[in-house]
Parts: C-alpha cells; sequence; structure tokens
C-alpha cells in the first residue's frame, strides 16, 4: 500500500497491536507526497515503545521533511537505543551541518555506536568542504579521531586511519607515522602509511564527497551491521 502511496489506507494500521506491522505502516508512510503523515510519524517516534519503529519513524519524517529529520535527529544523539542512534547519525551525516560535526564526534556517542559518529561527522566535512568552518572541523575530528589509534578494536584503528586518509588535517601525520611502526597488522600499517600520503597530496585541502565506491560502500555497511549485532547482544547480555 506504501509503493502504491495510498498512505490514508495505511493510517488505522499505525496504532497495531504487532510491532512489524507498525514498524511497516511508519515505513509505507515515508512514501507519500504531501506531507500529511508527519503528525503520526512524529507521534510515533516520540511515543512507541519498540525502538525499531521509532527509527523507522524518523527515517520516513527525513524522507518527507528533511529539515524536521534533521532537527529530530538531534535530540535522540544521546538516547541509549544503538539502533535509533545510528539512524539518526545517519541522517545527520547526509543532511546535517557542520555544527553536527562536534555532536558526532562525542565520547559519548562513542560508546553507544562505537566509531559511527566519527565517519557520519567526515561525511558532513566532505559534503560541506567548500563552506566556511569545514577546515577548522577537520582539525576538530582529527583531534578526536588520534586517540583512537591507540584503541585496542581492531575496527576502531581502521576507522580512525581511513577517516583521517579522508578528511584529517596535518596534525595527524606524526601519529600515523608512529602508528605505522608499531602497528602489528601489516595491511593497517600499509593503509596508515597511505593515508600520510593522502593528506600530504590534499595540501591542507578536503576532497568533496563523492558516490563511494563498492568496496567502500561495502566494508562501511559490514561495519555498522557488526557494531549493531553487537550492541543488540551486549543489550541481551544486561537483561540475562
Amino acid at each position: 500500500m506504501g509503493k502504491q502511496r495510498r498512505t490514508d489506507l495505511l493510517m488505522p494500521h499505525v496504532g497495531d497491536s504487532h510491532d512489524r506491522v507498525r514498524q511497516a505502516v511508519v515505513r509505507g508512510l515515508g512514501t507519500g507526497t504531501d506531507g500529511t503523515a508527519l503528525v503520526v510519524l512524529e507521534r510515533a517516534f516520540r511515543k512507541d515503545a519498540n525502538p525499531d519503529v521509532r527509527s523507522a519513524a524518523l527515517s520516513s519524517i527525513g524522507t518527507l521533511s528533511r529539515k524536521r529529520g534533521v532537527t529530530l535527529s538531534r535530540t535522540v544523539l544521546g538516547k541509549r537505543d544503538a539502533g535509533l542512534v545510528r539512524r539518526a547519525a545517519s541522517m545527520l551525516g547526509n543532511h546535517g551541518d557542520l555544527a553536527d560535526v562536534d555532536r558526532l564526534r562525542t565520547m559519548a556517542l562513542r560508546k553507544t555506536i562505537r566509531t559511527g559518529g566519527m565517519r557520519e561527522a567526515a561525511k558532513i566535512i566532505r559534503r560541506l568542504h567548500d563552506n566556511k568552518g569545514s577546515t577548522a572541523a577537520a582539525e576538530r575530528l582529527t583531534n578526536s579521531l588520534i586517540p583512537l589509534l591507540g584503541d585496542l578494536d581492531l575496527r576502531a584503528r581502521q576507522t580512525a586511519v581511513r577517516v583521517l586518509g579522508d578528511v584529517g588535517t596535518v596534525t595527524a601525520i606524526p601519529h600515523l607515522e608512529a602508528f605505522r611502526r608499531v602497528e602489528t597488522v601489516s595491511s593497517l600499517a600499509d593503509a596508515a602509511r597511505e593515508a600520510v600520503k593522502d593528506i600530504r597530496a590534499r595540501d591542507g585541502k578536503i576532497d568533496p564527497l563523492v558516490n563511494e565506491n563498492e568496496t567502500e560502500a561495502t566494508l562501511e555497511n559490514l561495519e555498522e551491521r557488526i557494531e549493531e549485532l553487537e550492541s543488540k547482544f551486549e543489550t541481551w547480555q544486561d537483561k540475562q
């Protein structure tokens, strides 16, 4: 029904007792064309007991009104539900402004979605590379990424190296040089060497965000999926 854009047929099912039905309904409401479902979607986003339904509602809100989706996304970054926070961070990465870089690079957010916030912050910087303040934002993100080079989590180090190669400033170069000399994973040490070359090649500039190649997109999707599964497992463990 949603694909046919008969969103009026979906409205009576917004309060269905089954979580999966409500989730499908709010997703379908996001295919409307006139925004009449926004009030219903915001209600689901704020009040539905199921986090997957709230996450789907936020996604649909962003589809119907990018501005409203961004505004609401900023309000949930401090929540504990990783799926919802990850959805919000993704929306900010795709549509937020440079002020959101600082919201996405916090340690508190890292505790919820690991390095997902750093990746989304980098997207903003590359997307808005011509805007005033992008260089300063890149420097702040660089300073948040450098400590991750010493993280015990391999994926955290991998993310730090990759993102520094994309948007890192010259501040990161001595840290990457030191890192590649002690990193025991040879492929990551090599990646650090390439990141240094990329930073120097940019000569203080930030490359614009272009379509990711298939390998990069697949890797990022896998990282996000692994982090999501780990978060769900930790939540399950806490309930035992």
